[in-house]
């Protein structure tokens, strides 16, 4: 999904080959559909300890 979506930090000896598709569907041209149908939620959750579960959420 990282990938897809444009978020994977290519950097240093990190490297992305080959071509990356979905139904076929090129990852440029995906970056522009994939909001219409598609929520990526971080991996990181950030809890503020001022504020409450209910507010959290």
């Amino acid at each position: 999904m990282k990938v897809l979506r444009g978020r994977f930090p290519i950097t240093g000896n990190i490297t992305v080959d080959g071509n990356v598709a979905l139904n076929g569907t090129e990852q440029h041209e995906l970056r522009k559909k994939l909001p219409q149908f598609v929520s990526y939620v971080g991996q990181h959750d950030v809890h503020y300890p001022t504020l409450t579960v209910k507010e959290t959420l």
